[in-house]
């Protein structure tokens, strides 16, 4: 409620702004019908880097003394078109190339942590003995929990 408390004198005051803000981010609106997903991830990706390349339109429009003539020709100037498309392009390439190259880092980065453990999993066992690795590991080795707790190691 009191964003649209704030929103309407603004909107009142920026109409030109918010015309020109209304054209150019089409493509968030097409994003938001699109995207049904929870949290609206690809909304918010595509929209940011939407409103990123309105920015110059914009800063163009205040230059120009934000009147309704100014405005109406930033939405009629190709290099704004240009810039806002481009930068919500780029938004959409973000949204699906990023997860699949996180998902290989995260991969990695697994492996990378098992390795590790069982290095230190080897120092343990020369440390403690193979006997102590049998009866801790027997259980695990076939996939099921162990039934009772391991014996303590005698110090």
């Amino acid at each position: 409620m009191t964003w649209i408390l704030l929103a309407i004198p603004v909107s009142a005051v920026l109409l030109p702004t918010c015309l020109l803000l209304l054209v150019l981010m089409l493509p968030t609106m097409v994003a938001f019908i699109v995207d049904g997903t929870p949290g609206r991830k690809f909304v918010i990706t595509v929209g940011m880097m939407n409103l990123a390349g309105t920015v110059p339109a914009v800063v163009d429009l205040w230059g120009h003394g934000q009147t309704f003539q100014a405005s109406f020709e930033g939405m009629s100037n190709v290099f704004a078109w240009a810039g806002a498309l481009m930068a919500s392009g780029v938004g959409w390439l973000i949204y699906w190339v990023m997860p699949p190259i996180i998902a290989n880092y995260q991969g990695i980065a697994s492996r990378a942590q098992v390795l590790s453990l069982r290095a230190k999993q080897k120092k343990l066992i020369a440390a403690w003995g193979d006997e102590v690795a049998a009866v801790v590991a027997e259980p695990y080795r076939q996939g099921d929990e162990p039934a009772e707790e391991a014996p303590e190691p005698e110090s």
